[in-house]
């Protein structure tokens, strides 16, 4: 039997977990999101949003971007870059301790 693929549009941490904790012998490979010029990513989901919606919902992806680029130029110090994701979107962290290595 040759090779099988299965294209699942998730959150990849997730599935990374699923994959680990079920010790499931197979190579994960994930694609970029689309994304709209805002950052929002094209999704069927995301079509019921309110234009208003829409513009918040964006601001969380440029919020991480934004902590992205503040590590990218060196920084390492998580308060600093929780705070810069705070500056540009009010957010939910998740405890580490749900992600384990997975973060």
């Amino acid at each position: 039997m040759g090779k099988c693929f299965v294209f699942l549009i998730v959150n990849s941490i997730v599935i990374k977990r699923i994959v680990a904790d079920l010790n499931i012998p197979i190579d994960l490979v994930f694609a970029e999101t689309l994304r709209e010029p805002h950052g929002l990513a094209m999704s069927s989901r995301n079509v019921y949003l309110s234009e208003d919606s829409r513009q918040r919902a964006a601001t969380i992806y440029q919020s991480l971007k934004a902590a992205q680029h503040l590590y990218d130029s060196g920084e390492r110090n998580s308060s600093s870059l929780i705070s810069k994701v705070k500056e540009v979107s009010c957010f939910l962290l998740i405890d580490s301790d749900i992600l384990g290595d997975f973060q």
